[in-house]
């Protein structure tokens, strides 16, 4: 399983030049690591449907909840 392109590794070390590792990740081809893992774990197909963040987001049950509640959660969570 290669995912760098192999050329680029192959020429940087027959050169002799210090392996530029930024360089060769962004070989990487990105399609082909994805059809693997879809392929190895189905399940995992919608996860790009989600991100991670530190930031605060507004969920649509979090806005029907009564506002004591609300506040109850917030004491406990600080």
């Amino acid at each position: 399983m290669s995912y760098i392109s192999r050329f680029e590794l192959i020429k940087a070390i027959i050169i002799g030049v210090h392996l530029n590792q930024a360089q060769l990740i962004s070989t990487v081809d990105r399609k082909k690591v994805l059809n693997k893992i879809y392929k190895n774990e189905p399940e995992l197909q919608d996860i790009g449907k989600f991100f991670i963040t530190d930031n605060p987001i507004e969920e649509e049950n979090w806005s029907k909840m009564p506002g004591k509640d609300k506040e109850k959660i917030l004491r406990k969570s600080n």
